[in-house]
């Protein structure tokens, strides 16, 4: 279970995850092939840099600084929430090698995740855990909303089809409510693209 962070500083966190945008939007533009070209060397220079920020001690002190404040409790001893987005964009993009599929999958968790982190944390009704209905009905709806953005903009995404986004954003908002071993930056675009794939 994520350790709590203070609101301001889950706000902060989360408004990163906007700059993730950027990574759906660029595997639409370039494809898949050309997306992974980018992905897997940014991808491994972000893990050896988390790695890095365990195990040595200077590289430690000033991410600390840096970025202590909003980095939880656990996280100080394994990897990041932006490396395993940037993993969980790779996978899913050489796994389905399909653009419209790995992207939506990825801007379903910028979104989802950061709505349900967000709203859930001020609406925290039918609590289980960490995790709340109020968390996963805005994981749910932020997830839908940046389909249907996705969806007029993009011809590949338009292919997909409303009702298969629909059910992405289904499945991504149950790997956000979840949780469990596997992180949900990877398990949220992996599963909601398997869903997706399998329906269309």
């Amino acid at each position: 279970m994520p350790t709590p962070i203070s609101y301001q500083r889950e706000l902060i966190r989360k408004s990163w995850h906007f700059v993730g945008l950027s990574i759906p939007m660029g595997i639409l533009f370039l494809g898949p092939d050309e997306a992974l070209r980018w992905l897997i060397p940014i991808t491994l220079f972000f893990a050896v840099a988390d790695v890095l920020r365990i195990y040595w001690g200077p590289w430690t002190k000033l991410y600390g600084r840096l970025f202590g404040a909003v980095t939880r409790k656990e996280e100080r001893n394994r990897l990041n929430g932006s490396t395993y987005l940037l993993a969980g964009a790779m996978f899913t993009t050489l796994i389905f090698h399909d653009a419209a599929l790995a992207a939506l999958g990825v801007a379903f968790t910028v979104i989802g995740d950061a709505a349900a982190a967000l709203v859930g944390r001020k609406v925290p009704i039918w609590k289980v855990g960490n995790k709340s209905l109020g968390g996963m009905i805005s994981c749910m709806i932020g997830s839908l909303l940046v389909g249907v953005a996705f969806l007029t903009w993009s011809a590949a995404v338009r292919a997909v089809g409303i009702e298969t986004i629909a059910v992405g954003a289904v499945v991504a908002t149950i790997a956000e409510a979840m949780g469990g071993k596997l992180n949900d930056n990877l398990s949220m675009p992996l599963f909601s693209a398997l869903a997706m794939d399998l329906v269309r």
